[in-house]
């Protein structure tokens, strides 16, 4: 499996967060959640997603964050996109 590029932007003053892991056209549809949107091409593949209101978000998850587990360096998580 050939490992992908994914672009993380978050806008501080804009208080959202966007992940892409595919660089293709798209367009980002609202979720049932409201404040996620998620990026999909014309065939309905998920390129990607974008989350609003972040700083709120952001609390839940430094919490929840020391439960995941790491891999050695303790700079990402586990797992493959």
């Amino acid at each position: 499996m050939n490992p992908k590029k994914v672009s993380i932007w978050y806008d501080r003053k804009g208080d959202f967060l966007e992940v892409v892991w595919e660089d293709k056209k798209g367009e980002f549809v609202d979720t049932a959640d409201g404040n996620a949107y998620v990026k999909i091409d014309d065939e309905g593949n998920i390129l990607g997603f974008q989350v609003l209101g972040m700083s709120r978000i952001d609390r839940f998850l430094a919490l929840h964050l020391d439960q995941l587990d790491r891999d050695d360096n303790s700079t990402r998580l586990k797992g493959e996109v």
